[in-house]
């Protein structure tokens, strides 16, 4: 009787040690997809970094490129009697789309006496 108890012991301590073994594998298993993934994500982060940085650099030759060209140019149009300056473009408040639409809404509006000053 004793031997069998030892004996039913002595197969629950395998049974416990093989579902372990097998837990083990397990986690290994999804810690090498862990890994892998993470590979993947520092090898994108690598790529974005490296992409980041080149666009830096495009953007600061563009404004450097933006700033030689400003000053050569803004001179010489300022310099120009043909080139129209900014205040010729302005739009007045009947012009634009908002002041039309002011415009008109005060034109609709009566005001006391208004018939008599022909609108």
């Amino acid at each position: 009787r004793h031997l069998d108890t030892k004996e039913e012991q002595l197969d629950r301590a395998c049974g416990d040690l093989k579902t372990a073994r097998d837990d083990v594998r397990r986690l290994e298993a999804a810690l090498q997809k862990m890994k892998a993934a993470q590979d993947i994500m520092a090898e994108k982060n690598r790529q974005m970094a490296a992409q980041l940085e080149q666009t830096d650099q495009i953007a600061r030759e563009t404004k450097k490129g933006l700033g030689q060209t400003n000053a050569v140019v803004l001179p010489n149009l300022a310099m120009d009697p043909h080139v129209s300056t900014s205040t010729d473009f302005r739009a007045t408040p009947r012009d634009s789309p908002k002041g039309t639409m002011k415009g008109q809404k005060a034109n609709q509006t009566m005001r006391p006496g208004s018939l008599s000053q022909g609108g």
